[in-house]
């Protein structure tokens, strides 16, 4: 895609050396389908995560594409902001016209049907404020270990955040907090999940309204965001690039209950 061309380009030589949610989105998926229809609907969404996941690993490119003379300062970004590139890209793959591009039946040649992709895109949302308040929930467990003292009791402080932040409660005599990893290595920073989301959310409007593979919009988001990496605040990053302050605005129209509308992509 042009965007990944314009991000991707060879540096010049000189360059070388957390509100509470209220609601979920309804989905507008015709529940009427044959067996048939719900095992395409979800094979075709296995197969879009699954290339979304490949998308992933490109919102690190600052590592490469870093320009700032310190190896401290461009081999990633702010903590608040690290996971940001990453999340933005996943939008990409939620575009019809982006999924028409990519994808391909295996005997016929032809990229996935519009209806299809009408009823991925319906999906999309539909568990959206309960994965939420469950990224919620981890974060301010994440919180509360590193809190609390010296001693805590995980397994209690798991059951106490999860009856307040979500509509389930542990599962007596289990204990969950074993799996989660992110305990270690992001230590307090799980919550940087979600706070990066926003800075996602609103940095891929560019995308939407500049034309999604614009060369044009991509090398805009390579100059102020992925070249500078962690020289600046991601707050003055993002103004750069969007040329005004960061916005809550995209992050909270997800929660909506009307479908998102999908702009035709330029260029």
């Amino acid at each position: 895609m042009a965007l990944l061309t314009a991000v991707m380009l060879p540096l010049p030589m000189e360059a070388a050396g957390a509100v509470p949610l209220q609601a979920a989105r309804p989905t507008q998926i015709d529940w009427n389908l044959t067996p048939e229809q719900i095992t395409s609907t979800c094979m075709a969404m296995r197969g879009q995560r699954t290339f979304t996941n490949t998308l992933l690993p490109l919102g690190y490119v600052a590592a490469l594409l870093g320009t700032a003379p310190y190896e401290t300062l461009s081999g990633g970004f702010r903590q608040d902001f690290v996971e940001a590139p990453s999340q933005m890209l996943e939008n990409f793959m939620w575009r019809p016209a982006i999924l028409k591009e990519v994808s391909s039946n295996v005997t016929t040649g032809s990229p996935l049907p519009d209806d299809l992709i009408a009823k991925m895109i319906a999906a999309r949302y539909v568990d959206e404020a309960y994965f939420t308040t469950g990224q919620i929930k981890l974060g301010m467990v994440d919180m509360a270990y590193h809190s609390r003292g010296p001693k805590v009791d995980t397994t209690a402080v798991w059951g106490e955040i999860s009856s307040q932040y979500t509509p389930l409660a542990m599962v007596p005599g289990t204990h969950p907090q074993a799996a989660f990893g992110h305990l270690f290595g992001y230590d307090a920073g799980y919550y940087t999940y979600l706070w990066a989301l926003v800075y996602a959310q609103d940095m891929f409007t560019a995308f939407q309204s500049g034309g999604l593979e614009n060369p044009a919009v991509g090398l805009r988001y390579r100059q102020p965001i992925l070249e500078p990496a962690r020289t600046y605040e991601s707050d003055a990053e993002v103004r750069a690039f969007l040329g005004r302050p960061m916005s809550t605005d995209a992050f909270y129209k997800q929660f909506e209950t009307a479908p998102e509308a999908t702009p035709t992509p330029k260029g």
